[in-house]
């Protein structure tokens, strides 16, 4: 068998047109499986509370080029031929890649033609002069949607749509924003935007001072114990244990999963009682040991911070230190949605401690249901 060092130009030539072709189909077969798992939600079985989340700890993806993948996805999941020319192969996936930036459901057939019949670099200025077209013409829708790409498996808790009515200015200073908050910016990331202007808000607002020289109230005792500057009330049947949000809409259901998420951390009124379900000192002393981040794997958020019982209060778990973490509520919700799924044993979760690189003592965080 002849080696490297003896082949011909040409046979080492071919060689590399081969390795090409492979990368391409393995590029091809990236996308489309990808994009299964994020149309489906299918990293939510596995334990993982987003994409990114599943990217980087699974496949050791950085942020970006995840978010490239996501963005292709997304892309032609709306142009349902040129995703079905690029599985049979009629339409390279070089090529489908050079168009899904400017192709739309309206477009997509003559964009599917142009990459048939044109090579790539004819078919690559073709794009490059519709994309410097579209700037120069494109106007500002005056309505968006304000959630995320419902998907074909819907979540147990059905999703709110909420429609925001902009000016062209105002949807242009819009856009900036959420380009700020980086790619893909999820409700979740919004969330959050909010709840950095409302705290600053609050910081900024003048009030009577107490007797001990510091703003009073609720709001003055939610700062100091570094909660957010607002709260959600869930209402939950004694009887049949079903769950309610009360909203301007009236009251949403929730899932079992929400209802075991907010037993974990939360305030609960029993008897005329309001009690914290973690003592306000422990809670603190949690988050400080866990450097006021999400201690899930390929997380690391440091907002919207949340405290989780490894061994579920149910199951006789205490608000010892090493029964609690420190999780984001996106990684919460994860880990006791994968409990539902998960067989005692199960080690598929997302969920660890990133201190070291060290577990905490304790069952896995994944398995526990509450």
């Amino acid at each position: 068998m002849p080696t490297a060092s003896s082949l011909s130009a040409k046979q080492v030539h071919a060689s590399i047109v081969r390795a090409v072709a492979d990368v391409e189909r393995a590029e091809k077969n990236l996308v489309l499986w990808f994009g299964e798992m994020l149309e489906r939600e299918l990293f939510r079985d596995l334990g993982f509370s987003s994409i990114y989340q599943y990217a980087a700890v699974k496949l050791s993806f950085s942020r970006s080029k995840t978010a490239q993948l996501v963005q292709v996805c997304r892309s032609l999941r709306e142009l349902p031929r040129l995703r079905e020319a690029v599985g049979t192969g009629e339409v390279p996936w070089t090529k489908a890649r050079t168009v899904v930036p400017v192709a739309t459901p309206r477009t997509e057939a003559r964009w599917v033609q142009e990459a048939k019949t044109n090579g790539r670099q004819t078919l690559q200025r073709k794009v490059t002069a519709t994309r410097k077209a579209a700037r120069r013409t494109s106007a500002a829708d005056t309505e968006i949607p304000f959630d995320e790409p419902i998907t074909e498996t819907a979540p147990r808790e059905a999703p709110v749509d909420v429609t925001i009515r902009f000016s062209p200015t105002e949807y242009a200073r819009y856009e900036a924003l959420l380009a700020a908050l980086g790619p893909d910016p999820t409700p979740t990331k919004i969330l959050e935007a909010l709840s950095i202007l409302a705290r600053e808000r609050g910081r900024g607002e003048k009030r009577p001072p107490s007797s001990e020289g510091s703003p009073s109230g609720s709001a003055a005792l939610s700062r100091r114990m570094g909660e957010p500057a607002y709260q959600v009330v869930v209402r939950r049947c004694p009887d049949c244990e079903a769950g309610s949000i009360p909203t301007t809409r009236g009251d949403l259901p929730v899932d079992p999963v929400t209802l075991r998420q907010v037993a974990c951390d939360s305030r609960e009124e029993r008897n005329g009682r309001n009690a914290a379900v973690i003592p306000p000192s422990v809670r603190r002393k949690i988050l400080e040991r866990d450097g006021h981040r999400c201690r899930s794997a390929g997380c690391g958020r440091t907002r919207h911070l949340e405290v989780h019982h490894r061994v579920p209060r149910v199951r006789g778990g205490s608000n010892r230190p090493d029964n609690l973490i420190t999780l984001c509520s996106g990684c919460h919700r994860a880990t006791h949605r994968h409990a539902e799924t998960c067989a005692p044993g199960c080690t598929s979760g997302a969920v660890a401690d990133r201190a070291g690189g060290e577990a905490l003592p304790g069952p896995p965080v994944a398995h526990s249901p509450g």
